[in-house]
């Protein structure tokens, strides 16, 4: 699959449990407007979502907007990130039996079969019937 290169409005299921989150972003970092969001473990700064050892971050939510700290040191900009119920795409791993399992991130905007790789959130069904080639992916 591949990684977003421009903003891109992301289906999702509204949820009102989850406010939106306020994540500075990390040095050199850049997300699209859909996103999916990590948080740099060591600093708690957000960068777009790419395939890495669990150690390595957290899925906090998708980007609401497009931020671009490249150049620039950590914190100066600060991006708004949402959790809740979002469709992504997959990388044709992922099975019906999966379903209530933790998804891995393959890039930001693509999900993938648990493994080793930072965990995307929870699988909640495919989107479009009788395909396997979008997911409903709950962010907490």
């Amino acid at each position: 699959m591949t990684a977003l290169a421009a903003d891109f409005v992301r289906r999702s299921e509204e949820t009102v449990d989850n406010p939106d989150l306020i994540i500075p972003a990390a040095v050199n970092a850049e997300w699209f407007m859909g996103s999916m969001v990590t948080k740099v473990t060591a600093t708690g700064h957000g960068k777009a979502a790419v395939a890495e050892v669990v150690a390595e971050g957290i899925v906090v939510g998708v980007g609401l907007s497009h931020v671009d700290n490249n150049p620039g040191a950590a914190a100066a900009l600060q991006g708004v990130v949402r959790r809740g119920i979002f469709e992504f795409k997959t990388d044709g791993t992922v099975t019906q039996a999966m379903l209530g399992l933790i998804l891995d991130v393959i890039d930001d905007n693509t999900v993938g079969a648990p493994g080793v790789n930072v965990n995307a959130g929870t699988f909640r069904g495919f989107s479009r019937p009788g395909l396997t080639t979008h997911a409903w992916v709950e962010i907490e």
